[in-house]
Parts: C-alpha cells; structure tokens; sequence
C-alpha cells in the first residue's frame, strides 16, 4: 500500500473519531499510535493499516513457500521465474521494471530488518526443496552467511541439501566441491562448518516450512499481526495498576461513551484548563478551576480533590454505607 494512501485512510479514520460526521475541525486529543496499541497499554486496540497491510503480504508469501502448484502460482511463475517458489528469502531476487506493486512489495515485505524470513524455518526431510547454502535450516542463519569464507570457495552454491551428498548403505556422505585447497588458516572455519553440518542426516519425509509462532498450525494473519505490533511498535510499559485498571475499564458494564471519557480521564487527555493552556487556547491566568477558583485545573483536581468534587464523592459514598479517603490519583481510585 502506498504510503500516500495509508495517511489518506488513517486521516479519514482519526477525523471521524474525534468528529463524528461534523466538518468543523476537532482537537485530536490522543495520538493514533497510542489508539493502536493494546487495551493493556492503555490503547484501543484499533488495527494499525501498516501492520495489517504487512500481514496480509505475507500470507502470500507463505503462500509461495508451499510447493503445492495452485493456478495464480502458475501466473506468478510464468512472470517471474521458477525459483520463487520455496524461496525463504525473496528480497535478493531482482525486480523486474515492469513488476506489478502487489509483487514490488511482497519482494520487499522484509526489507532491510528480515521480519519474514526469521518468523519462518525449514523442517528439512529429505533436502530435495532445501537449498543448502541459501536457505535457513541450520540454526537461525543460512550458511552462507554463517561460514563465509567457505561459502565463497564452493562449487555448489545454488545446490540443494539432497544434491550436497549421497548415501552408501546407511551412511550418509557429504559431497563438497571447492574451488581451490583450502588455506591452512581456513581449515579451523572448515573444522566447526563440518561440526555443524554432521549432526544432520536426511529423512525420507519431505521438506516443510514452519511458522514460529505456531509450529502446529501455520501461518496466519492475526498472529503475524501481534507479531509485527510487538516487533515494531513501541511498547509502554504500565504499572500492573495502570493495566489493571486500564483493561478493566471497557468491561465494567457502563455505556460505551462512559467508558471512552473514562479511558480519556485516565490518559489525562480531556479538555481540562491546564490541557487547554498546553495547546495555547487559554493563557496561564486563566487556568484555575471552574468549580473553586482556587488552584490550576487538572484532571487529578477537578475529579478528585477540588473541595467541590471530593464533597459529591464523600456524599455518594456516605449513601452507598462506605467510608472512603479520597486516593492520589485516578488509577488508583
């Protein structure tokens, strides 16, 4: 998705938010990142496009690990190669001038932070869809770049694990072709890279991809989601009070537009006068409290400890039959 479009959508989302239908121009008193966020993180939990848009690219990309042949594949193959189909890594692949931007961006879905191609692992069988030096299998890195100084010296390098050896009875037998003897000082990196690679013997089961996330199940749209939220999107960290109340405040039974002013009041975003100084709407000597005059406006004022304020409380509590002591701030009350 364009990034152009993105802001356009996020525009119109954050303007019928804040405004409704009306077309006056309303203060957007929350950022959209924080609507995005958790319940738990004092969000709303609001899908973030971006994310999403993400999310949905890589289905299609998990898609192509498969080597199931499924008509659209048939499509993309034809277009742009055999070879990317079972391929981990598209994002060394170069793009065609003319390629449509549905395939601009699953090429590019992982660009520069590799998101995708670590989400994901090969269950290597039997080698034959498991290319040996390109593909994760061995560890959380592909051997060429592991052991590079082996990997420029090889024969094979775009060979599979079931063409890299053979089997002799029940043995298997690694077969390497370099290019050149190895120097003396190479033969160490050769040492661990054999450690490595004998502790793998294939199996007649065939090849398979895994999502980390879910080894069992797959791939799936509203996992990658959390796990791109959680990957790219900056957490905050929250008192268990805070995500406590925070979660709590949107089950509690009260009408929906309670709760919102509720989880507004909480994030000290309503328009109280110290807020409304903030944003330059009101000047400083006109920031005292509208119900005692006394001292500046704030929510933890206003709310709790005007003496206008704290005498309704006192009021409601003393006919519900509790005693109350007024708290030092909203979460806590």
């Amino acid at each position: 998705m364009p990034v152009k479009v993105w802001k356009e959508i996020v525009k119109i989302q954050r303007t019928f938010l804040w405004g409704g239908l009306s077309k006056r121009n309303r203060i957007c008193w929350v950022k959209w990142d924080d609507f995005c966020k958790p319940k738990s993180e004092a969000g709303l939990g609001i899908r973030d496009l971006r994310l999403v848009n993400l999310s949905l690219l890589a289905k299609w990309r998990w898609k192509l690990l498969s080597p199931d042949m499924e008509v659209w594949k048939d499509v993309v193959v034809a277009k742009y190669g055999q070879e990317i189909i079972g391929k981990g890594n598209l994002g060394d692949l170069s793009i065609p001038r003319l390629a449509s931007k549905w395939w601009s961006g699953i090429c590019n879905l992982d660009k520069d932070t590799n998101w995708f191609s670590e989400a994901v692992e090969k269950r290597v069988g039997d080698g034959i869809l498991t290319y040996f030096w390109n593909d994760v299998w061995m560890g959380n890195q592909a051997l060429r770049h592991r052991f590079p100084r082996i990997y420029g010296i090889s024969n094979q390098k775009e060979n599979t694990i079931a063409s890299m050896g053979r089997w002799e009875g029940n043995m298997w037998r690694w077969d390497f072709h370099w290019r050149r003897n190895l120097f003396v000082w190479e033969e160490p990196i050769k040492t661990d890279f054999l450690e490595l690679i004998h502790q793998f013997v294939p199996s007649e089961s065939r090849d398979k991809w895994l999502w980390r996330e879910n080894r069992e199940h797959g791939f799936s749209v509203n996992e990658c989601y959390v796990m791109l939220q959680q990957k790219f999107s900056v957490r905050r960290v929250m008192d268990p009070v805070d995500e406590f109340v925070f979660t709590k405040v949107w089950k509690c039974g009260a009408p929906s537009k309670v709760c919102a002013f509720s989880w507004q009041l909480l994030l000290n975003r309503i328009q109280t006068k110290d807020n409304l100084c903030k944003r330059r709407i009101l000047q400083q000597q006109q920031t005292n409290c509208v119900l005692c005059g006394l001292t500046v406006e704030n929510t933890i004022h206003l709310f709790l400890h005007c003496a206008c304020s704290s005498r309704v409380w006192y009021e409601i509590m003393r006919w519900l039959g509790f005693v109350v002591i007024i708290p030092p701030n909203l979460a806590s009350s």
